[in-house]
């Protein structure tokens, strides 16, 4: 099993080099990749290519969120690890980190600094402070079980990966995986790990970064539990009401009348906003529930189905139970989802091929085209016209994948340069990725099936419709 080590770096040269060795010695014995994605002003990329890892340059301005995004772009493991390049953490604890996943009783772990080891002055006490808010906050708002939320080193199954949304291009993206995992129903996992003082200096700010992370935990606690933030808002906002309220009902109780109008419209105005704050979250709190119940059947996240044959489990005489044997389809009998997939991408391939060469498009599916850097690309579809360059790529997958299809079709468009750049993707994709997809310039096609991507493929060449079919 490949085991793909991710390192995001900036300016990290006092500890690169040292990070990296130690991360080939605790993978001694697997299969191993290391992806240094890099951001540096200085030499940090030439000490990591030296080093033995491959370097990709970081192209989103984002911070650490926008590196790990390209980072699991370029990764071919079906184990992703994360971990920081400035020596803070030991990479002796990758190991520790991976065997719950190895051993199948995890998809996602997190390493736990503050329960392991840790070294004098490796946390500051308002970082400690920080941290332990920051993980409050957001157990509450995901409804996940961690200690250490902000940890820089986790490990995640590519399956689980795959089906995680990740917008968050800064700090805040280690909460929002901790939010995906549970929202995929990922099985987490918590492992003591080594925390240590950093080599060089530090680029995080207390204040500042933990600021705009508690913000961006805010937004998150806004997309993943509204009714907590919405309701909790409505909560103290009656309140408050109910406290103004109090000289006024009182002057009333005793006189009759009140004199205090500006109290009571000051009341009123904390009861009705606090009644709306809570209708508000229930609203958006019932809608993200039929999103979800909607996004587990596409996901396939439900009761997996009963293996099917008959399942004998009977004791012996001698009191032993028998191990199960189950008759289920060979490989012959039923495809795999791997081999579907497969199927579907030829088969759009091949239709939009044939739409595209209709359209006046030298069409080669798939098609390569050698990029800038002299590195030979892979497309499932090349066409070209009157100088025009124009590359597909094909997407059957779940819509929580298509963020990683965007991507890594950017990485490629970024070194080829062609004139057009477009996703193709069945069924769907969500709002958030077709930000993400107009932030890269790549035009994103959807549809239902191949004749539908054909469709709005001849919209957009202006081709006429075959005889005999009417464009809806």
């Amino acid at each position: 099993m490949l085991v793909s080590a991710i390192i995001p770096t900036k300016n990290e040269r006092e500890a690169i080099s040292q990070v990296i060795e130690a991360t080939k010695q605790a993978l001694d014995g697997y299969s191993y990749e290391i992806i240094v994605v890099d951001k540096s002003s200085d030499e940090t990329p030439d000490l990591a290519a030296k080093a033995g890892a491959r370097v990709v340059r970081q192209t989103h301005r984002g911070g650490v969120g926008a590196g790990l995004w390209e980072g699991f772009s370029q990764a071919r493991g079906e184990i992703v690890v994360t971990i920081d390049g400035d020596g803070s953490y030991d990479p002796a604890d990758i190991p520790r980190v991976i065997k719950p996943i190895l051993t199948g009783t995890a998809d996602f772990v997190n390493g736990d600094r503050l329960s392991g080891e840790r070294m004098p002055e490796s946390i500051a006490i308002l970082n400690l402070v920080g941290n332990r808010i920051l993980t409050w906050v957001g157990n509450v708002c995901f409804g996940a079980h961690v200690w250490d939320s902000q940890s820089g080193m986790k490990a995640i199954r590519r399956e689980s990966l795959n089906r995680m949304s990740l917008f968050e291009s800064g700090f805040p993206t280690i909460s929002e995986l901790i939010g995906e995992a549970v929202r995929t129903r990922a099985r987490i996992v918590e492992v003591p790990i080594t925390y240590s003082r950093r080599k060089g200096e530090t680029k995080l700010s207390p204040v500042i970064d933990g600021t705009r992370i508690f913000l961006a935990t805010i937004l998150l606690m806004r997309d993943y539990n509204p009714l907590l933030l919405f309701g909790g808002v409505g909560v103290l906002l009656v309140l408050l009401g109910a406290l103004a309220s109090v000289p006024v009902v009182a002057e009333y109780m005793f006189t009759g009348t009140f004199h205090m109008i500006g109290r009571a419209l000051l009341s009123s105005t904390f009861t009705i906003s606090g009644l709306v704050c809570i209708l508000v979250g229930i609203m958006l709190n019932t809608w993200n529930f039929s999103m979800r119940r909607l996004e587990a059947r596409i996901l396939g996240l439900g009761i997996p189905p009963a293996p099917t044959g008959l399942v004998e489990n009977r004791a012996s005489e001698s009191g032993e139970v028998r191990t199960p044997q189950v008759s289920a389809p060979t490989e012959s009998d039923e495809p795999t989802s791997e081999n579907i997939e497969t199927l579907e991408r030829i088969s759009v391939r091949r239709a939009v091929t044939s739409v595209l060469r209709e359209a006046n498009y030298s069409a080669r599916s798939p098609g390569m085209i050698r990029g800038a850097s002299g590195i030979e690309y892979d497309f499932d579809i090349v066409a070209s016209r009157d100088n025009e360059v124009w590359v597909l790529d094909v997407s059957v997958d779940d819509a929580s994948s298509e963020s990683n299809a965007v991507l890594s079709l950017f990485a490629k468009v970024l070194d080829v340069r062609p004139n057009k750049a477009t996703l193709l993707a069945m069924p769907t994709i969500t709002p958030q990725v077709g930000k993400l997809a107009k932030m890269y310039n790549i035009q994103v096609l959807v549809g239902n099936s191949p004749v539908q991507l054909c469709d709005v493929i001849r919209l957009v060449t202006g081709t006429p419709p075959p005889k005999g079919q009417v464009s809806g």
